[in-house]
């Protein structure tokens, strides 16, 4: 039998380039199945390797220019995982 959906990771962000400081806003638009809902949020928002939220839809001030990589890892109620990462401009 298949089991529920695996959950996979997706975000929108209020801006993707603009000027330092550059606030951002995240929104996660995750999906999973109904019956194992995503439990955890971890967010590298700065491409440094820490996480910087657990929160689903944090924001963030870029306070210098450069490339940043950003990286989302979801996972849902049965322990399963997905990530996407994506680069924003300051």
């Amino acid at each position: 039998s298949v089991g529920p959906a695996r959950p996979r990771a997706w975000f929108e962000a209020s801006a993707t380039q603009g000027a330092a400081p550059l606030a951002v806003q995240f929104v996660d638009r995750s999906t999973s199945s109904a019956s194992a809902p995503i439990t955890a949020w971890s967010w590298d928002l700065d491409g440094d390797g820490a996480i910087d939220s657990q929160q689903p839809s944090p924001s963030f001030t870029y306070q210098f220019p450069g490339s940043y990589s950003v990286r989302l890892r979801v996972v849902d109620a049965l322990g399963r995982a997905d990530e996407r990462t994506a680069t924003r401009l300051v």
